[in-house]
């Protein structure tokens, strides 16, 4: 668990880094300074996520490895000009890339035995078909299920045919 000295409060004071951060061209060297601040200061959050998705299947280190990207892809992404708070924009994204990496990382271990996974892909084909006036793909099955594409494609075989 992440420390207690990250308090909201510590993590206010970097609020004003953004501002300074889009006002700094591209190459200035302070830029580059000034995102290292930012990102070290929001690193206790994106390892607190991680630490909440690791299991014996993935790794704590490769989950911090994604939160990290995740966060410096946030850090890039945020507009302070929005009013916006980027604790409220970062913590979704992180654990949205997080949870991601360890659903189709995890997976062999996760998923129902392969019978029950064909037989959800299966019923879902059937409620989406009518929907889309076509079978589903794997990806619309997948999003439908909250499955990997992967797991969907799985599902969508059958063992004695081979895939659909």
């Amino acid at each position: 668990m992440h420390d207690r000295s990250d308090s909201p409060d510590a993590y206010d004071r970097l609020l004003p880094l953004f501002g300074e951060l889009a006002g700094l061209p591209h190459d200035d060297p302070e830029r580059a300074r000034c995102r290292e601040r930012l990102f070290t200061g929001h690193l206790p959050v994106a390892e607190y996520i991680a630490q909440q998705y690791t299991t014996r299947d993935v790794a704590v280190e490769k989950l911090l490895e994604v939160a990290s990207a995740a966060l410096d892809r946030a850090i890039d992404r945020f507009d302070p000009a929005g009013g916006g708070d980027f604790l409220a924009f970062a913590v979704p994204a992180i654990t949205g890339e997080v949870r991601r990496y360890s659903r189709d990382n995890a997976w062999p271990k996760r998923t129902p035995r392969s019978q029950e996974l064909r037989a959800a892909v299966r019923a879902a084909a059937l409620e989406l078909e009518p929907e889309l006036g076509r079978p589903a793909t794997a990806a619309e099955l997948a999003a439908h299920l909250d499955i990997s594409e992967a797991e969907a494609a799985l599902g969508m075989t059958d063992p004695q045919e081979g895939p659909h």
